[in-house]
């Protein structure tokens, strides 16, 4: 029997050294890694803190832009709520010019509007001279063709008394009920 001591020694040899060689492998890859990854990280530091310094020049400088605009702003604010405040107080307050335009769309061209009342809620009362019962049939076709139009400002529209002056015209008050 023969025993092949060289081929054993060799093999664990080459064993060996192949261990060797991943370790040194696994080593320089482990140190080539972190090597990068200092490097990336120091490149990184070095960028933000430039940022850093160019946003805090940048704040400076919207600081004063502020500081020196901080007046004006105080009065845009100031007249901003004026304004507000007189668009509401617009929008609470009575419409009687639009209440007016819709009582003076029914009247006839020769229909003299002789007194306006706002007294009650909701209704407004009128007096008109007409200067003869044409004009009357006239103001009676408008209130009818107007009770058909969705924009009509006016629910109902009463005739509450119509009268003949001793100058020939004719005196007529009528209640207008406000949608």
């Amino acid at each position: 029997m023969k025993i092949n001591i060289v081929r054993q020694d060799t093999l664990k040899f080459r064993q060996a050294q192949r261990i060797r060689q991943i370790n040194a492998i696994v080593t320089f890859g482990s140190l080539t890694f972190f090597v990068l990854s200092v490097i990336f990280m120091s490149g990184q530091f070095v960028y933000l803190g430039f940022r850093s310094s160019s946003l805090t020049e940048s704040l400076k400088t919207l600081q004063g832009l502020y500081s020196s605009r901080s007046r004006d702003v105080a009065e845009y604010l100031a007249v901003k709520q004026i304004i507000e405040t007189a668009d509401l107080i617009q929008s609470k307050r009575f419409k009687y010019k639009i209440f007016l335009d819709g009582v003076y769309k029914l009247l006839p061209s020769r229909a003299k509007l002789s007194a306006v009342d706002f007294g009650q809620t909701g209704i407004i009362s009128v007096s008109v001279r007409l200067p003869s019962l044409a004009d009357y049939d006239l103001l009676i076709s408008n209130i009818d063709g107007s009770k058909s139009d969705q924009n009509f400002l006016f629910s109902a529209i009463a005739q509450k008394a119509l009268q003949r002056e001793k100058t020939g015209s004719y005196l007529i008050i009528l209640e207008l009920k406000i949608k």
